[in-house]
C-alpha cells in the first residue's frame, strides 16, 4: 500500500494518472451496475439516427445537427453498435477526466481523493442513469473549469484552452439551454479569478486576464455560430420548419400546463375540445393533426394565466427551497465538499464574496426556474449542481495538504457505501428482475416489428422502446418502421409521418377508423373511441384483434355491421 501512495504522490500531477483513474472507475461502474437511460428521451433521439425507423436520420432535434451527422456515418459503418450510447459516454470521459486532472493538480494529494468523491456522486449520474441533458450540463462545466484553470497561469496554456473551448462547445451541442444555465453559475469561478486577480501585485500575470476575457468571447461566438447553423438546418427544410413550430408550441404546453378548462370553457368549446379530448391530449395522446394544430396549441398557451410574481409566490417559492434541494442526490455530494471548504478552505474576502455571489446567483436561477414551473428535475439539476460544486472547489488553496491519505480513503468508502442506499437497484446482481422484463417488453416490439403489413399506433402508456433496449442494445434496423406513437416530442417529426404515408395515413385518429391496414395498442379503448365517436365516426366500433404481452390491438371498424364476434362492447357512460 506504502508503494501505491508513493507512486501515485509521484505522478498524480500528470495527465495520464487521471486517465487511468478514470478508466479505473468506468471499469467498476461497467462491472457493478447495470446502466440505463434515465427518461425515455434518449432512446427517442436515438430512434431518429439509428436505422429503427427505417432511416439514419440526423435530425436530432434537442442535439446538435453536427453530432446527428457523425451519430449518422457510424450507424451507416457499423449499425449493430450502440454508438449513441459510445459517444456519449467519450464525451463524458474527457469531461470527467479533465475535471479530475484540474482538480488535483490544485488540491495536490487530497485532491485525487476529491476527484474520486467527485466520480462517485456526479459519475453515477452520468455514466450510470444516463441523459443527455446531464452530459451537457457535466460537460459544459468541466470546459469553461479547464478554461479557468488555463488561463489562470503567467504562461498561456493554449492546447488545455482549445481543449476546454472544444468541451464546453460539445456541451452545448447536447443542450443549448443547458449551456447557458451552467455558463450563469460557472461565473462564480470568473468572479473568485478576477477578485483574487485584483489582489495580486501589480505587473505580476498582465496578460491573464486578457487572455480570459478574450477565451470566453471565442467560446460564446463559436456556441452561438453552432446554435445559429443548427437552427439554420431545420429552417432550410420545409417540413423540419413546421415541424420545429409545432413541437415548439407543444413544448411549451406540456411543459408548463394546459389551461383550466372549467375556467376557459368558452375557448375549448370555440376549439371544440371537450372534457374527454382534453384528457386525451393530457394523457399524451395528442397526435390528432386536424384538431390539436400548432395554431391551436399556440391558442391555448397564450390563454394560460401566467404566473403572478407577488407575495404568494414568493412565499411558495421558500416554502419549496431550500428544502427542495435535499431531494436531489448530487445535492449532498456538494454538501460535502462544502464541509470540506469549511475546515480547509480559502476563508479570505475575496473567496467568500465569490461564494456569496454563487449562492444569490444559484438562488436567481432557481427562482426563474420555479417561475417558470421547470424546477426539482434529477437531469437537470445534476448539471447544475456540478457546476456549484466546481466553483466552490476553485476557491480552495492551490497545492495544500487538506488532509492525510488515509482521511481522503475514509471519506471516499463512506461517501460510496451511502451512496448504496439509492443505487443498489442497479446493481447489476439485483438487475435479472428489471433484465427479464425488458426482454418481455422487446419481444412484443419484436413481434410487432415482424408483421408489415399492419401499421401499429400505439397510445400512451403501452409500448415503449425505453422499457424495451438498455443503454448498450442496438435496435434492429426498421425495427419500428410500422409502430406509431400517438403522442411525443417526435411523432409529428417527418421521420414519423414517412412512416404514416407508408400506409397511407395522414390523420392516425381519423385514418385508424375503416382500415384494415390499421392495428390500434389501446389501454383504455373506452376513451379512444369516446373520442372518435364524437369528432370522426359515431358509428365506430372497436373490434378485438389479440393481445400481445398483455397488450390489448384492435382494429376500429366504420359501422356497427362491419363489428365481428370478437367487438369488445364499449360503454361510453
Amino acid at each position: 500500500m506504502k508503494k501505491v501512495v508513493v507512486w501515485a504522490d509521484r505522478n498524480r500531477e500528470k495527465f495520464w494518472f487521471s486517465v487511468l483513474l478514470n478508466l479505473l472507475f468506468l471499469t467498476l461502474i461497467f462491472i457493478i451496475f447495470r446502466p440505463i437511460y434515465e427518461t425515455n428521451d434518449d432512446i427517442g433521439i436515438s430512434n431518429m439516427v439509428n436505422g429503427a425507423k427505417g432511416s439514419y436520420d440526423p435530425h436530432l432535434v434537442f442535439v446538435h445537427y453536427f453530432l446527428g451527422l457523425l451519430l449518422s456515418a457510424f450507424y451507416r459503418l457499423a449499425g449493430s453498435v450502440a454508438w449513441y450510447a459510445l459517444l456519449q459516454y467519450a464525451v463524458l470521459f474527457c469531461a470527467f477526466t479533465a475535471v479530475t486532472w484540474v482538480v488535483i493538480r490544485r488540491l495536490g494529494g487530497s485532491g485525487v481523493w476529491i476527484a474520486l468523491i467527485l466520480l462517485t456522486i456526479f459519475g453515477y449520474e452520468g455514466y450510470v442513469s444516463m441523459q443527455f441533458t446531464k452530459t451537457a450540463g457535466i460537460v459544459s462545466s468541466a470546459g469553461m473549469l479547464v478554461m479557468f484553470d488555463s488561463v489562470d497561469r503567467e504562461r498561456a496554456r493554449y492546447g488545455e484552452l482549445l481543449c476546454g473551448i472544444a468541451l464546453a462547445c460539445l456541451g452545448s451541442m447536447y443542450r443549448y439551454n443547458q449551456f447557458f444555465a451552467e455558463a450563469f453559475l460557472m461565473t462564480g469561478t470568473g468572479v473568485c479569478f478576477l477578485l483574487v486577480l485584483h489582489r495580486r501585485e501589480q505587473g505580476v500575470r498582465p496578460g491573464m486576464l486578457v487572455r480570459c476575457i478574450a477565451s470566453f468571447a471565442v467560446l460564446l461566438g463559436l456556441v452561438l455560430g453552432l446554435h445559429w447553423i443548427d437552427q439554420s438546418v431545420y429552417q432550410g427544410d420545409p417540413s423540419w420548419k413546421e415541424y420545429q413550430a409545432y413541437n415548439r408550441a407543444r413544448a411549451r404546453l406540456y411543459d408548463f400546463g394546459f389551461p383550466d378548462y372549467d375556467a376557459h370553457r368558452e375557448l375549448y368549446q370555440e376549439l371544440g375540445i371537450n372534457k374527454n379530448a382534453l384528457r386525451m391530449y393530457r394523457d399524451w395522446n395528442h397526435m390528432d393533426t386536424e384538431k390539436l394544430t400548432t395554431e391551436v396549441l399556440r391558442e391555448l398557451e397564450a390563454n394560460k394565466e401566467p404566473r403572478a410574481f407577488d407575495r404568494a409566490f414568493v412565499e411558495d417559492f421558500f416554502e419549496t427551497f431550500p428544502v427542495g434541494f435535499f431531494t436531489l442526490p448530487v445535492f449532498y455530494g456538494f454538501l460535502l465538499i462544502f464541509v470540506f471548504w469549511l475546515f480547509w478552505g480559502n476563508h479570505r474576502r475575496e473567496e467568500i464574496a465569490a461564494l456569496v455571489y454563487e449562492a444569490l446567483i444559484t438562488g436567481l436561477l432557481y427562482l426563474y426556474l420555479f417561475y417558470e414551473g421547470r424546477y426539482l428535475y434529477n437531469r437537470v439539476d445534476v448539471g447544475l449542481w456540478f457546476a456549484v460544486t466546481l466553483v466552490l472547489l476553485w476557491t480552495f488553496r492551490q497545492g495544500a495538504p487538506y488532509f492525510q491519505e488515509k482521511i481522503g480513503l475514509v471519506l471516499f468508502l463512506a461517501v460510496t457505501i451511502f451512496c448504496q442506499r439509492d443505487w443498489s437497484k442497479l446493481w447489476r446482481v439485483n438487475s435479472e428482475k428489471a433484465v427479464s422484463g425488458m426482454l418481455e417488453a422487446r419481444a412484443v416490439i419484436e413481434e410487432i416489428g415482424n408483421d408489415t403489413e399492419h401499421l401499429y399506433l400505439a397510445k400512451a402508456k403501452t409500448i415503449s422502446f425505453a422499457k424495451s433496449y438498455g443503454v448498450f442494445d442496438q435496435v434492429p434496423f426498421g425495427m419500428a418502421r410500422n409502430l406509431y406513437p400517438l403522442g411525443g416530442w417526435a411523432s409529428a417529426s417527418p421521420v414519423f409521418a414517412d412512416i404514416l404515408a407508408e400506409y397511407g395515413v395522414s390523420n392516425p385518429f381519423r385514418d385508424v377508423v375503416g382500415n384494415e391496414a390499421v392495428y390500434l395498442i389501446d389501454s383504455n379503448i373506452k376513451q379512444t373511441m369516446k373520442y372518435i365517436h364524437t369528432y370522426y365516426d359515431e358509428d365506430a366500433e372497436a373490434v378485438f384483434v389479440k393481445e400481445i404481452g398483455g397488450y390489448k390491438v384492435y382494429q376500429i371498424s366504420g359501422s356497427a355491421a362491419e363489428a365481428s364476434e370478437y367487438t369488445e362492447p364499449v360503454n361510453e357512460h
